[in-house]
């Protein structure tokens, strides 16, 4: 699959960061080929001999375009990341040395060497091309046009101005420098299609891994967008949910002009992107691939939470159950220590206990189904009547369980009986024959340092409320 219409016609800031480095790389063996390739060239031409002065003029542009070029290329390399910008264009720059003085040595050539010229000239356009390693220049398009134009157009002038004798191999030079400049738009064109479908893979696997991961829905919307940015390099991306609540929004650039937009399902999601330029089919099938992955994410999500839920969440009451109370109890008990510790105080925490009363009786009398709705009813009451901080858990049977940090047990046996009973008691139930009265007894327990123990002085409080006729608070 294509890399996308957009990287294909205007390669995104990631592609140019791999093209550049890549670029680098490949320049660094036409850099050490340089010297070689220049004397060889100085050892098989005899007119640089023979005049002395163009030796003496040219020699050290050599030299200096050939360690500038090395120089440059090991930078480029090394602090590319510091400044893109910066090190792309003294790269080209440094290049670009290359052919403009072999084009001007070709030139000076051409013109003092009489008879031998179209000997020296071969020459010179061999030794140029081999010395600035062209084949390297392709990803670059300024570079792979600017090298041919640099190096041949000074020997063209210089064939021009020799009159009928020079036309000839001007024409011959300008058709071959064209033909140069064609093929390296070919190569390109090639070269960042493949970069294009390296990049896609490369961005696909790392998102692909990365949701093998538990996250949360927000990172995964998040870690979408990025690596898809990455590709597509729009300016503003957003998650919507089925009832209109933006899940996640991120802005990579100032959006200005035309905005173009294109959305996405990612499950039950609805993943928006806005551009300064228009997306095309290759950018949706993009979308559509990337989505994949992330949809599947997400759905392992919503089954892992939802079976999270399930283990620490009673069926039939739907408020927290035995296990997860527990839990949070011991996790509530190991801050408040350490707490303890650090301020040399004691972290009030309440317990309490409750029960329906006559449970059994509404069940005989009225049916498994009146007492389900009447254990559901008194959970209801009960969670409405608690803070949002505090913790309430069927305990087992029709027995229920508080857990209130930062209540002693003054403060927990006021919210038992002001609150927990009388929303219960002080409201008939809606049975299938009327009204239908229930009740619950409560006990209460402040912390005392052990869970276990404050736990069966809570039982306690509460078989004694029982023992005292119900539909009342005991305190342990």
């Amino acid at each position: 699959m294509a890399g996308g219409g957009r990287l294909n016609k205007t390669p995104c800031k990631k592609a140019r960061e791999m093209a550049d480095l890549e670029l680098f790389r490949r320049a660094l063996p036409g850099t050490r080929a340089y010297f070689p390739v220049l004397l060889i060239t100085l050892v098989g031409m005899q007119l640089p001999w023979d005049r002395p002065a163009l030796l003496g003029i040219f020699l050290p542009l050599w030299l200096w375009g050939g360690l500038s070029r090395y120089l440059m290329s090991h930078q480029a390399l090394r602090r590319y990341h510091e400044n893109p910008n910066l090190w792309r264009t003294r790269f080209r720059s440094s290049i670009l040395l290359t052919p403009l003085v072999w084009g001007l040595f070709g030139a000076t050539t051409v013109v003092l060497s009489g008879l031998q010229w179209d000997v020296a000239f071969c020459v010179v356009i061999a030794a140029g091309l081999g010395a600035g390693a062209a084949a390297a220049l392709n990803p670059d398009l300024r570079l792979r046009r600017a090298y041919p134009l640099t190096l041949q157009l000074p020997m063209i002038a210089a064939l021009l101005s020799l009159g009928r004798s020079g036309l000839g191999i001007a024409l011959l030079s300008s058709v071959y420098m064209i033909y140069l400049i064609r093929l390296g738009e070919g190569m390109g064109r090639r070269y960042w299609s493949q970069l294009g479908d390296r990049l896609f893979v490369e961005q696909l696997s790392q998102l692909t891994l990365a949701l093998v991961g538990n996250l949360s829905q927000g990172e995964v919307l998040t870690r979408l967008s990025d690596h898809l940015q990455c590709l597509l390099e729009f300016e503003r991306s957003r998650a919507v949910s089925a009832d209109g609540e933006v899940l996640m929004e991120r802005d990579y650039a100032p959006l200005s002009g035309s905005i173009h937009s294109v959305q996405v399902a990612v499950g039950p999601i609805t993943f928006f992107l806005e551009s300064g330029q228009p997306f095309d089919e290759e950018d949706r099938q993009v979308l559509q691939t990337f989505t994949h992955p992330a949809a599947t994410a997400l759905d392992r999500n919503r089954l892992f939470e939802e079976v999270g839920r399930l283990a620490l969440t009673d069926e039939l009451t739907r408020v927290s159950n035995r296990r997860h109370f527990l839990q949070r109890a011991n996790e509530l008990v190991q801050t408040t220590t350490r707490l303890d510790q650090k301020s040399g105080a004691r972290t009030p925490v309440c317990v309490i206990l409750l029960d329906v009363d006559h449970f059994k009786k509404v069940n005989d009398t009225h049916g498994h189904d009146v007492g389900d709705r009447v254990l559901r009813e008194v959970a209801r009451r009960c969670q409405a009547a608690l803070r949002e901080v505090d913790l309430l858990a069927r305990y087992g049977g029709e027995e229920f369980s508080a857990l209130l940090p930062g209540a002693n047990g003054t403060e927990g046996a006021m919210v038992a009986e002001d609150r927990l009973r009388r929303s219960v008691a002080d409201h008939p139930f809606e049975g299938p024959e009327g009204p239908l009265r229930v009740t619950i007894s409560l006990g209460v327990a402040q912390f005392c340092g052990d869970l276990t123990e404050t736990l069966k002085r809570a039982d306690q409080a509460l078989y004694q409320a029982k023992s005292d006729g119900r539909n009342c608070v005991r305190q342990g």
